[in-house]
C-alpha cells in the first residue's frame, strides 16, 4: 500500500471537500453529524471490560438523590444509563470511606462507607446495578495515611506513650518520634510521620501486622464486587526511597492478585518526566497514571496538539509502552489528560482542540481514564492565590446550567457555571463535545481488542510531523488510525486496498475517498485498513 501526504489549502482542495464557501464550518453549525438521533448507532459494547474507558467520579459532585446537596451512591447508580450510553466501561470511585474531609483521602474505617454517600447496601446496589450495565468499578485505596481519627492511631499513641509492645499494640503501625522531624506534626507530646497533613498520618508499611490489615481490606472490598483499586500517592509509601516503594508495590500485587487473578490496579505516580525514576514503578506489575503525558507537561498531549506535532504524541507513547513492557509486560498505557489534582484541561483549549485531544488520549493502546464533566467541558482552575482544590471539583452539570450538588467549602470559581450546557443539552446537540466523546468511545469498543492487547508501533509509510500516524497490531492484523493536529488539510494518494473503517470529523467534514485520494480536514480522524485485514469485535458486552 502507498500513501502519500501533502498539506494544501486551496480553493481545488475545499472544492474537493464539498466545501464551496473555502472555510471551515462554525462550532455551531450542525453538519457534524454524530448525535445518535441522526443515524449514527453508537457501540457501548466492549469485548473486555479492561480494553474499555475508565470514568473518574468524585461522588461527592456528581448526582445527588435526596437533594442534601451531596452526590451519593444511588444518585450515581441514577446515571449508569448516561454512562453506559457515553460508551464508559469502568468507573473510578474516589475514596469512599468514613472521614472528616470532603475529599475523604483521611480514611477513619476502611471497612465503611461514609454516611453522606449512603449506606453499605446501597454502595452493593450501585455494584449490582453497574454490572448489569457492564460497568465495573474501581475505588480508591488509600495505603500511605489513615485519618488521625482513625482507631489505629489513637491506639497507637497510647501504645508509643506507655512502649506497649503487646501482640495487639499498634505502635508500630505509625512512625513516631520524641523529637521534632522533618514531615512530622504533634500530638500529646509526640511526633509522628505526616507528610501530606496533620490530619493524615503516615503509616508504617514496614509493619507485617499493619500489612497484614491491608491485605485483608483489599479482600474485603473485591469479595463486594469491586474490580480493583486506584492507589494513591504510592511514591510517598517511603518517602525518596523508590526502590522501596516499588517493593512494597510488587507485594502488594502479587498477593492482591494471587487472591484474584483479574484484580485491576492503577497507581497514581506523580512524576512528570518519563525518566527511569518514572518507568521502573512499572517493574511492580501495577499500571500507573501516564503523567508524563497530562495536559501540564510540555510533551504532554495538549502541548503537542497546541504545537501541532503529531508525530511527536506517538513517538512518545510508543516509547513509554515499550520502555514500561520492557519492566513489566503485564502493564500498559494509562493516558488522561487531566484529573481532581490538576486545573481542568477545558480551560487552556479550545472546544475543537478539545476534540481532538479527546480523540488523540482515547483512541490509543492502554487504558485511558476521564475525568468526570470533561465530556460536557467542566471547568475549573484554582484561582490566583486560592490553594483549594474546590475549584478543580465543580459539581457536574446535568440539565442546562442547573447543578444537583453544591460546590465544595471553599470554591472560589468566579464563573456562575464551570460549563456552558449541561450533559443533557450536548446530548441533544448534533455536534457537541459530549456526542464527540460518545462517538470515539463507539469506535474505541468497536475495537477493543487492539486497544487493549493491540501491540502500538509508528505508521512507517506514512511520516509527517503534523500527523498522529500509528497502527496496533493485535493477532496478525492491524489497525491503523491518523489523527490530523494541523489546520490545514492532510490529502492522501491512497491504493486500492484502502479503506475507511470509521472517521470522526470535528469540522463536519467527512473524509471520503475520491479517485484515489483522501482529505483528512484538521483536527479530524480517519480509521483505516487496507487487505480487508480488520475486523470490528462487538461480542461480549451487554
Amino acid at each position: 500500500m502507498r500513501l502519500k501526504a501533502s498539506f494544501l489549502l486551496s480553493i481545488l482542495l475545499l472544492g474537493s471537500c464539498n466545501n464551496p464557501n473555502n472555510s471551515f464550518p462554525n462550532h455551531g453549525d450542525t453538519a457534524n453529524n454524530i448525535s445518535s438521533n441522526q443515524g449514527f448507532s453508537y457501540n457501548t459494547k466492549t469485548s473486555d471490560n479492561i480494553g474499555g474507558a475508565f470514568y473518574e467520579v468524585f461522588v461527592h459532585q456528581f448526582a445527588d438523590s435526596n437533594q442534601d446537596g451531596i452526590g451519593d451512591f444511588n444518585g450515581l447508580k441514577a446515571k449508569l444509563p448516561y454512562l453506559k450510553d457515553l460508551g464508559v466501561s469502568n468507573l473510578w470511585l474516589m475514596p469512599i470511606h468514613p472521614s472528616d474531609s470532603d475529599h475523604k483521602y483521611d480514611v477513619k474505617d476502611y471497612y465503611q462507607v461514609d454516611s453522606s454517600y449512603g449506606t453499605m447496601v446501597d454502595f452493593d446496589t450501585l455494584i449490582t446495578v453497574a454490572n448489569t450495565n457492564n460497568i465495573k468499578i474501581i475505588i480508591d485505596l488509600v495505603l500511605n495515611h489513615s485519618s488521625n481519627n482513625h482507631p489505629w492511631f489513637l491506639a497507637a499513641v497510647q501504645d508509643f506513650k506507655n512502649n506497649n509492645t503487646s501482640a495487639t499494640s499498634k505502635k508500630d503501625y505509625y512512625n513516631f518520634s520524641w523529637t521534632m522531624q522533618n514531615g512530622y506534626a504533634a500530638t500529646q507530646g509526640i511526633y509522628y510521620e505526616a507528610r501530606f497533613s496533620p490530619s493524615m498520618p503516615d503509616l508504617n508499611l514496614d509493619n507485617s501486622a499493619l500489612r497484614e490489615e491491608l491485605i485483608k481490606i483489599a479482600k474485603f472490598w473485591l469479595d463486594k464486587g469491586v474490580l480493583g483499586f486506584r492507589l494513591d500517592a504510592v511514591t510517598s509509601f517511603y518517602t525518596g526511597d523508590d526502590i522501596k516503594n516499588v517493593s512494597f508495590l510488587s507485594w502488594f500485587n502479587q498477593n492482591i492478585k494471587s487472591y484474584k487473578s483479574d484484580v485491576y490496579l492503577v497507581g497514581e505516580a506523580w512524576i512528570d518526566r518519563a525518566t527511569s525514576q518514572f518507568l521502573d514503578y512499572s517493574a511492580s506489575g501495577v499500571n500507573f497514571f501516564n503523567f508524563p503525558m497530562s495536559h501540564s507537561n510540555a510533551v504532554g498531549f495538549k502541548a503537542k496538539l497546541i504545537a501541532a506535532q503529531g508525530d511527536d504524541i506517538v513517538s512518545n507513547m510508543i516509547i513509554l509502552e515499550n520502555e514500561q513492557q520492557r519492566r513489566s509486560s503485564n502493564v500498559t498505557l494509562t493516558s488522561f489528560l487531566s484529573n481532581h489534582d490538576q486545573d481542568r484541561i477545558q480551560n487552556g483549549v479550545s472546544d475543537d482542540q478539545m476534540k481532538l485531544l479527546s480523540s488523540l488520549y482515547l483512541l490509543t493502546k492502554g487504558h485511558p481514564f476521564i475525568y468526570y464533566g470533561e465530556e460536557i467541558g467542566l471547568r475549573g482552575v484554582r484561582e490566583p492565590n486560592q490553594n483549594t482544590d474546590a475549584n478543580r471539583r465543580m459539581p457536574m452539570i446535568w440539565n442546562d446550567q442547573s447543578i444537583e450538588c453544591n460546590p465544595l467549602s471553599g470554591a472560589t470559581y468566579s464563573y456562575n457555571y464551570p460549563a456552558t450546557f449541561g450533559a443533557k443539552n450536548e446530548t441533544a446537540t448534533n455536534n457537541s463535545l459530549l456526542n464527540h466523546y460518545r462517538k470515539v468511545l463507539s469506535i474505541r469498543n468497536s475495537y477493543s481488542e487492539y486497544f487493549l492487547r493491540g501491540k502500538i508501533s509508528k505508521e512507517t509509510i506514512l511520516d509527517h510531523p503534523e500527523l498522529a500516524s500509528f497502527k496496533l497490531t493485535n493477532n496478525n492484523n492491524d489497525l491503523h488510525i491518523i489523527h490530523n493536529t494541523s489546520t490545514t488539510y492532510s490529502v492522501f494518494d491512497v491504493e486500492a486496498e484502502f479503506s475507511i473503517l470509521d472517521s470522526i470529523d470535528t469540522y463536519g467534514i467527512v473524509p471520503q475517498i475520491q479517485n484515489g485520494k483522501v482529505a483528512l480536514a484538521p483536527f479530524s480522524t480517519i480509521v483505516y485498513n487496507y487487505n480487508n485485514r480488520i475486523l470490528k469485535f462487538e461480542t461480549g458486552g451487554i
